[in-house]
C-alpha cells in the first residue's frame, strides 16, 4: 500500500498530534534514571539538549495513517493494524514493524528501524522476504525455523533522507523513536527493567495479543563518534563511505561476472545442444514478457549493424540489417548469377529498373513506419505486422490528443 508522504488539511493537523505524542513518550524515556548501559546517555545529552530541536526540524517524521487513534485508545490495537501499516514509494529512513504468523499460533511483532545513507529504509526491510538471510534478528530468524510466515512488514513512521552533515545525529533520533515505539508496543521481551518504565506507556504487557521479538531497545544503541566531528569532517566522512560502497559493488560485479561466465562456459563445454536450447528458450520467454524492449533492442541493432555494414554482400555490393537477410540475398538467382558471372537477363534488368523506379517515386511507401517497398504485395504484407499495426496505432492516437 503505497503512499505519499505529503499531507495535507485535516491529515496535517493529525500528524502533528501524533508527532507530539510519540515525542512526549520519547523524551520520557530518555529522561528515564537508569543505568547507562540500558539507555545510552547521548540520547539525552543530545536530544535532550536544545539542539534536539533541531534534529528533529531536520528530520520532519510522517506517521502512519491510524497511529494517533491508536496511541489514544485505552486497549493496544489488534494486529491487523500492523498488517494496514504503509510502505513508501522512494528514498527514506523509517521505523517499520515486521508482523509475522503461523496457523495455531500467537503472530509475533518486531520493530525496526533502516536508516542506510544511501537506500534508506529498503535495504533493510527487504531482508525479512528471505528466510535465510544472516542479517535477520535471532528470534525472528528462530520463528521462520518455526514454521512462521512474514504476513505484512509496513512502515510506523519515515522522514527523507538527512544530509550527510546531519546523518549521525538523525539517526539517533530514530534510534530513540524506534526504542520508544518498541516499548509503547510490547515488541521487546520482558526484563526486569520494564519497571522502570511501565508506568508510562498506555497500556500493560498482558494487554497485547502478540509475541516480543526484539532482544533489545534500541533506546541501548549508540551512533559512536560522529557526534563529535564538525560538519565538514562529517560529509568527508560520508563522502569516504560513499566511494568505499562504490568500490565494493564493482568488486561483487565483477566476482559474480566472473562466476557467472565460468558457469556458462561449463554448461557450453558439458552439452551444446542441451545449452543452445535453454538459451533460445529463456530468449523466448524473456521476449514474451517485454516485446517493446525486445523491438527498440532489434531496432538499435540493425541500425547499428546497416552503419557497420556487419552483413554486406561484397559480390552485389549490398548491405543488409542481420543474417537472415544477407541468408536469403545468398541464395538468390541475383546473387548466384552475379557470383558465377552470369549476366542478368533482359527481364531481371527490367525488374531492377521498375523496382528503382517505384521506390524513387515512393510508389509503395508506409507513412507510419517511413519505409519503401518494391511492389504491392511487399507493402501489404508489411501492412499486416505488429510492427505496423503498433506504429498506426500511435499515429492515430496522436492525431487525437492532438
Amino acid at each position: 500500500m503505497p503512499v505519499q508522504s505529503t499531507l495535507g488539511g485535516r491529515a496535517t493537523s493529525e500528524q502533528t498530534t501524533v508527532g507530539r505524542l510519540v515525542d512526549d513518550y520519547m523524551f520520557r524515556h530518555i529522561n528515564l534514571d537508569v543505568p547507562d548501559w540500558y539507555i545510552n546517555p547521548d540520547h539525552k545529552a543530545l536530544l535532550g539538549s536544545a539542539e534536539g530541536a533541531s534534529i528533529c526540524a531536520a528530520t520532519p517524521l510522517t506517521y502512519a495513517p491510524g497511529l494517533l487513534d491508536v496511541l489514544q485508545a485505552d486497549t493496544p490495537p489488534s494486529p491487523n493494524f500492523f498488517m494496514t501499516t504503509p510502505t513508501v514509494d522512494g528514498k527514506s529512513w523509517a521505523v517499520y514493524a515486521a508482523l509475522l504468523t503461523k496457523d495455531g499460533c500467537d503472530p509475533a511483532l518486531y520493530i525496526g528501524s533502516g536508516t542506510d545513507a544511501l537506500c534508506g529504509h529498503r535495504k533493510r526491510v527487504a531482508v525479512y522476504h528471505d528466510k535465510e538471510n544472516r542479517m535477520l534478528p535471532c528470534y525472528v530468524r528462530a520463528l521462520y525455523d518455526g514454521g512462521f510466515d512474514l504476513a505484512h512488514v509496513g512502515l510506523l513512521c519515515w522522514a527523507p533522507i538527512p544530509s550527510p552533515e546531519m546523518v549521525q545525529r538523525a539517526r539517533l533520533r530514530f534510534l530513540a523513536v524506534e526504542g520508544t515505539l518498541t516499548n509503547l508496543f510490547f515488541s521487546v521481551i520482558p526484563t526486569c527493567m520494564d519497571d522502570f518504565w511501565a508506568d508510562i506507556v498506555p497500556w500493560c504487557r498482558e494487554d497485547v495479543v502478540w509475541r516480543s521479538t526484539n532482544s533489545h531497545t534500541a533506546l541501548q544503541e549508540g551512533v559512536g563518534d560522529g557526534l563529535n566531528l564538525s560538519e565538514e569532517q562529517l560529509r568527508r566522512r560520508e563522502d569516504d563511505r560513499k566511494r568505499r560502497s562504490k568500490e565494493r559493488s564493482k568488486k561483487a560485479y565483477v566476482k559474480n561476472t566472473q562466476a557467472m561466465r565460468a558457469q556458462y562456459d561449463l554448461e557450453r563445454a558439458r552439452d551444446i545442444d542441451a545449452f543452445r536450447l535453454k538459451k533460445r528458450i529463456q530468449a523466448a520467454s524473456w521476449t514474451a514478457k517485454n516485446r517493446p524492449k525486445a523491438r527498440e533492442g532489434w531496432a538499435r541493432g540493425k541500425k547499428k549493424a546497416l552503419a557497420e555494414r556487419r552483413f554486406y554482400c561484397e559480390t552485389c555490393q549490398r548491405v543488409f540489417a542481420d543474417s537472415s537477410k544477407l541468408a536469403r540475398h545468398n541464395k538468390s538467382t541475383l546473387h548466384k548469377n552475379k557470383s558465377e558471372g552470369v549476366p542478368p537477363t533482359a527481364k531481371a534488368l527490367e525488374r531492377q529498373a521498375y523496382s528503382a523506379r517505384v521506390i524513387a517515386d515512393r510508389t509503395f511507401h508506409c507513412a507510419p513506419c517511413n519505409q519503401l517497398f518494391n511492389c504491392a504485395s511487399r507493402l501489404e504484407a508489411h501492412n499486416s505486422t505488429r510492427k505496423h499495426l503498433d506504429k498506426h496505432a500511435a499515429v492515430i492516437a496522436s492525431q487525437q490528443i492532438s
